[in-house]
């Protein structure tokens, strides 16, 4: 499964990543823990994603996949990958501003399953009641762990 997560910086998205690897080593029985790996891969110099990839044995678990720009979520994302979005960003500024009709566009266009789609927003005020996309406030990252979390176990089961 790939995850992919659209964030302007990295750390916010490498803590998500590996707070899923210790979910799913937790929910590994103990035998099945130790094949349980991750790597990393970042590539500073191009615009190609920073990745973690979390195997057991030979079969990807998940890969979560950093995406920094409207350009490269558009280009990597696939209709059955899931999808996690900052809406906010900083504009030339300084001052946040919503990205989200962009985020929609690219939502629409593929024919995404809104299911597999959620945003991860410190602003979720600015996300309208009817939003086609739903999803969680920062602070409540614990529900974005359990969502993550089960779309794994799904596959794994």
């Amino acid at each position: 499964m790939r995850i992919y997560h659209f964030e302007d910086e990295w750390p916010k998205g490498r803590s998500i990543a590996h707070r899923l690897h210790d979910r799913v080593f937790d929910w590994l029985p103990p035998a099945r823990q130790i094949d349980l790996d991750l790597s990393e891969e970042e590539h500073p110099t191009s615009d190609e994603p920073a990745k973690i990839c979390v195997t057991l044995k030979d079969i990807v678990v998940f890969e979560y996949v950093l995406v920094t720009t409207i350009a490269s979520l558009q280009s990597h994302v696939t209709k059955d990958d899931v999808v996690v979005v900052d809406i906010m960003r900083s504009n030339e500024t300084g001052h946040f501003v919503s990205i989200l009709d962009e985020v929609l566009m690219i939502f629409r266009r593929g024919e995404h399953k809104r299911e597999n789609w959620r945003y991860f927003s410190a602003y979720p005020e600015r996300v309208p009641e009817d939003c086609e996309i739903s999803g969680y406030a920062k602070k409540e990252n614990g529900k974005l762990l359990q969502f993550l979390f089960e779309k794994i176990e799904g596959q794994l089961k």
